[in-house]
């Protein structure tokens, strides 16, 4: 699969938009990835739906940059400290995730994740986990021994392990489909296409220039929300240059492998390996490492897997990955791709089954890491009450972003 390409289905021709921007909107997005179009599902779907909301998306598709290369997986919300908004908003996100691919039959499946230590040594690190976990809420934790995870887990070696049970997946394009046409039946309205080039407060509002493949067009707007993900800097700094905010992009690469090749390369769950403490940019974080993840396909005869809704079932394509490398652009999905070695490399002592000529290279994604914090910052600006601004965005944004959404509309009410 090229790293070029979001993984996602294309959403072109899903989604009715307008064709020009009214001349005043009352409320404006700007991003069409999950965190914008769950915003614009709320807000359309509340109180203030004859208020009117716009979603601004700079590309002709929904979702092309962090939301349609994510890794699918629905987080448990175990890694991030208790009280901090990622781990407030990951679990409830969780919670509302389930109800909500399951009430509008968006293909998902709750398979469950384990965290597996190799040793004694790694073993004395789930305890930790396993409480703060806790204390973030995560529920029906159990700890496993070697034996129990390869009888569940034929393609896993490990000494002990954590098993989260509320950890899934979910077919992103399904949702972020699903998400548009919800927002859109509200009353919101999607303009693909439409790059945002300059924000002018004046008298309350603010004049937005956008440019297209059709020219240039302005409108004014009563209420901004900045949920541009990679670029939420810089049209905070559009918004108000006295703004200091700086999105420092990290990407992840991924590998890919048939689980279908031979017996014993099957992976039900997704596997993790024993979480580490890393600094970058001078934060120290708790990184989740290289990990396998089951992906969705299509089947043919129209069968259907568990809960996964329809046609889509826990297809033989399993991901391998992130691995997390620093670049300068917010673009660059392809400069020095690290070698299918590498993923071999990290994989092999927890999945010993597998062989380097199993992988192949996949797909890439650059997340939104915010300088000098490693939790979502959501905030009016300092200057405009009525701008609102989405921050660091990066993971777990995607399985947080119903529970987000639910935060910015009660701050709009208010």
């Amino acid at each position: 699969m090229s790293s070029l390409r979001s993984p996602v289905n294309s959403l072109s021709g899903l989604e009715r938009t307008l064709d020009t921007v009214p001349d005043k909107v009352p409320i404006t997005i700007i991003g069409g990835g999950v965190v914008g179009l769950a915003i614009a599902n709320e807000l359309a779907g509340s109180q203030t739906r004859q208020k009117g909301v716009v979603v601004l998306e700079k590309h002709k598709n929904l979702g092309e940059e962090q939301s349609g290369r994510s890794s699918g997986v629905i987080h448990a919300g175990i890694y991030y400290s208790p009280g901090s908004k990622k781990a407030v908003h990951c679990v409830e996100g969780n919670r509302l995730m389930y109800e909500f691919c399951t009430h509008y039959e968006v293909p998902h499946a709750q398979i469950g994740k384990y965290v597996v230590a190799l040793n004694e040594e790694e073993d004395k690190k789930l305890l930790p986990l396993h409480q703060q976990a806790t204390e973030n809420g995560v529920q029906g934790i159990k700890y496993l021994r070697g034996k129990e995870i390869s009888e569940r887990e034929p393609n896993v070696t490990a000494y002990s392990a954590l098993f989260f049970p509320s950890t899934g997946i979910v077919e992103t394009a399904a949702f972020l489909k699903t998400l548009a046409g919800l927002a859109q039946q509200q009353g919101a309205h999607i303009l693909k296409d439409r790059k945002v080039v300059e924000i002018e407060p004046r008298n309350g509002t603010f004049r937005l220039t956008v440019e297209s493949r059709e020219g240039r067009e302005s409108f004014d707007t009563e209420f901004l929300i900045n949920a541009a993900g990679l670029y939420a800097d810089e049209i905070a700094t559009m918004v108000n240059p006295e703004n200091d905010y700086l999105i420092l992009p990290c990407r992840g690469e991924f590998t890919t492998f048939n689980s279908w090749k031979r017996p014993g390369l099957e992976v039900k769950a997704n596997i993790y390996p024993v979480p580490v403490w890393r600094e970058v940019n001078g934060l120290s974080y708790l990184a989740p490492g290289v990990h396998l993840t089951p992906t969705f396909e299509y089947a043919g005869d129209g069968a259907g897997t568990g809960n996964t809704g329809g046609a889509a079932i826990i297809g033989r394509t399993i991901n391998v990955g992130p691995a997390a490398k620093t670049v300068a652009r917010k673009d660059d999905y392809e400069t020095d791709r690290y070698n299918v070695g590498i993923f071999y490399d990290l994989m092999e002592r927890i999945s010993p089954h597998l062989q380097l000529e199993d992988l192949q290279l996949g797909h890439a994604g650059i997340w939104a890491d915010l300088k000098g914090t490693k939790d979502f910052l959501f905030t009016r600006d300092k200057k405009y009450d009525n701008c609102y601004h989405l921050l660091g965005t990066g993971s777990p944004a995607f399985t947080s972003c119903l529970s987000i959404a639910k935060e910015v509309g009660a701050a709009y009410t208010r």
